[in-house]
Order: C-alpha cells, then structure tokens, then sequence
C-alpha cells in the first residue's frame, strides 16, 4: 500500500531545493553555486559505511538545510538514494536559475 502522504513528500522534495538555495543566497549575499556547494556522496561519507549522518553533512549548507527532508525514513543518516534526491533538486534549481 502506499503511503497516503507519498505525493506530499515529492512536492516538498521538488520544491524545497529551489527554496533553500534561494535562502541561502538571499542570507549570504552572495551568489549561490549548486555545484560548488553540494558534494558527492563519497566526500561526504568520510567514515566510509555507505551513509551520510548528520555530522558528516554539517559543513554544507545546502546538505544541512534539506537532511531532514531528504531522510526519508528518518533513521538519522542519509542512504545514497536519499542523497540523490538533494542532488537531482540541485542540479535541476541550477539548470533553471542559469537558464
């Protein structure tokens, strides 16, 4: 069966990318890079057990901002499925503002 509230959390996670990176920008006063800011997974995964935990996210913004949203099953850390959501936002919110 599926989770009545499935639809609710593709929209957060389609939306919320878009409106983080416009915070953050917005905050910093300065422009905002998608690709400078947002790492690979295995950057992020320094302790190498196949998932980013909070702390290992911690010094990226953009990573900080959306974990909660992205941690799907919100056992604490991010699976790389989880992490692929963040990057395909990013990549999508970066294409869009370049455009």
């Amino acid at each position: 069966m599926r989770h009545p509230y499935s639809w609710v959390t593709a929209l957060l996670l389609a939306l919320l990318p878009v409106t983080a990176l416009i915070l953050l920008a917005a905050g910093t006063g300065r422009a905002f890079s998608a690709e400078a800011e947002i790492p690979p997974f295995q950057t992020l995964d320094r302790d190498a057990d196949g998932f980013v935990s909070r702390a290992e996210a911690h010094e990226y913004d953009a990573i900080s901002l959306l974990f909660g949203v992205a941690d799907a099953n919100r056992d604490g850390r991010l699976s790389p499925r989880e992490y692929r959501t963040i990057l395909s936002g990013a990549t999508t919110t970066a294409g869009g503002l370049r455009g």
